[in-house]
């Protein structure tokens, strides 16, 4: 059976347990018109196949019945009042990394665990996650086994993020967090020259600083952004520069 026809498979199956769902009712004779609930997961993941994937592995050995899928926040569908979810998975990408709207989405589910999954590992997004209680922090790039064992370990109660995340780096004030975990002005701008492909020796040009201020900026921002090399940076550099704008408009509204 080829892939396509796998998630194709899932996303059908997922359908056929909330019909399942609406029909199923106890025998107890005690009280005979009790619903017997079966346990229910939420799934906020844009793309059909890694959505097919989630509900795949929750299914498989995570103790689910039933995973329920959708593609964006904004979906009205989305309400506490169907909760609570044994865990519910958003995807940061899926929210264009609103760290704002995901805070929401975890005090409207609460208590329902609720886990970030990001495309890789970002020691700042993690920090960002767990500063609005979220309970875990997940990157794509690990094992299907790993990715069982940390969602186990969060409907059993406990937090999953990332070896060496430190939970001093959190802020019980998330917007403090934030502002950590942004750039300063010109970590942006070099971050920005980075992402267009240009060399120390230009990025010195065009900021008007020199070669030793480029090397150490740019250090500076690959560690805070997470990124092992200049390209790696680039592909994360439109998120930390939303994240800042957002930071930026949040605060200028409360000063209003």
């Amino acid at each position: 059976m080829s892939l396509a026809a796998v998630i194709g498979s899932e996303l059908a199956q997922s359908v056929i347990e909330a019909e399942t769902f609406k029909k199923r009712a106890c025998t107890s004779k005690s009280n005979p018109c009790v619903i017997s609930r079966p346990s229910v997961s939420l799934v906020i993941e844009e793309k059909p196949i890694c959505a097919g994937a989630f509900a795949h592995c929750l299914r498989s050995d995570c103790g689910v019945d039933e995973v329920r899928l959708e593609r964006s926040l904004a979906d009205e569908k989305i309400r506490a009042s169907e909760g609570p979810y044994v865990v519910v998975l958003v995807d940061l990408a899926t929210i264009n990394y609103d760290f704002g709207a995901l805070e929401a989405i975890v005090a409207r589910l609460d208590p329902s665990p609720v886990i970030a999954v990001d495309d890789r590992p970002n020691p700042a997004f993690a920090s960002l996650a767990a500063s609005i209680n979220c309970r875990g922090y997940i990157a794509k790039t690990i094992e299907e086994e790993q990715l069982k064992q940390q969602v186990r370990s969060v409907i059993s109660g406990q937090s999953c993020f990332p070896d060496g995340f430190r939970q001093e780096d959190v802020s019980p004030d998330w917007h403090a967090t934030k502002r950590m975990n942004v750039l300063t002005e010109r970590q942006s701008a070099v971050l920005a020259c980075v992402a267009r492909g240009l060399s120390n020796n230009e990025i010195a040009q065009e900021l008007g600083i020199s070669i030793g201020t480029v090397k150490t900026h740019v250090h500076a921002v690959l560690r805070r952004v997470g990124a092992r090399n200049r390209t790696e940076a680039a592909i994360v550099a439109p998120r930390f520069h939303a994240l800042g704008k957002r930071l930026d408009m949040t605060e200028s509204a409360g000063e209003c």
